[in-house]
């Protein structure tokens, strides 16, 4: 049995995830024409499918950002696609909406209190979709019931947060899991945020005085 290469398991990916999005998008030349960037065009990805070139990191990361995954999963082989497990890479809040907006619209017409439309945006609109499933007694919520109620209940919160592109808000993003986060702006593109950028952000956070909402 032959063993895959690593830019076969990544266009295979390719494939799987705009199908998964779009049924048309079935060859590499819908595929390129949907992405719609020179650096990722229909002769990058026809060399990669035949095994004449591999990607760059660059390249990498680009498809990262579009398939709203972090580059490293691309080489993993039988990855899967779907709303419950698409990680937040990207603001790709859009997408997540409308390919699930029949079944928000059933949740909300059966769980109208759960439902607030001014919360519906980014984290908290799939935070309230799970919520719905669990019963809370008001008297008894502390900070633990809290946290095992949230998606990332299983995940232990962020050390540390990175924002590029010169931005410098949370834009609703694990608005409770960051209360002690240590946060990190730079104006670098994350296309362009390499293993020097990220030296630079543990630098910036291993100087930092952590004390998690204590006084010093």
């Amino acid at each position: 049995m032959n063993k895959k290469s690593s830019t076969s398991i990544v266009v295979q990916n390719i494939y799987k995830y705009y199908r998964w999005k779009d049924s048309k998008l079935g060859s590499l030349k819908s595929i390129a024409r949907y992405i719609n960037d020179p650096i990722i065009s229909i002769n990058v990805l026809k060399n990669w499918s035949s095994g004449r070139s591999t990607p760059s990191l660059h390249q990498l990361e680009l498809l990262g950002y579009y398939m709203s995954i972090h580059p490293s999963l691309l080489v993993v082989e039988e990855l899967e696609f779907s709303l419950d497990r698409m990680a937040i890479w990207k603001d790709n809040i859009v997408d997540i909406f409308y390919l699930n907006f029949e079944k928000y619209n059933r949740q909300r017409k059966d769980f109208p209190k759960y439902f607030n439309e001014e919360f519906m945006s980014y984290r908290s609109y799939r935070e309230t979709l799970n919520a719905k499933k669990s019963s809370i007694n008001l008297d008894k919520i502390d900070e633990n019931t809290i946290s095992n109620h949230l998606s990332t209940k299983d995940i232990p919160d962020p050390d540390l947060v990175i924002r590029t592109s010169g931005e410098q808000r949370l834009s609703n993003f694990l608005l409770w899991e960051l209360a002690y986060a240590e946060l990190y702006f730079t104006d670098v593109y994350w296309p362009d945020f390499d293993e020097k950028e990220l030296q630079k952000a543990i630098y910036a956070y291993q100087n930092r005085d952590r004390r998690f909402g204590g006084l010093k």
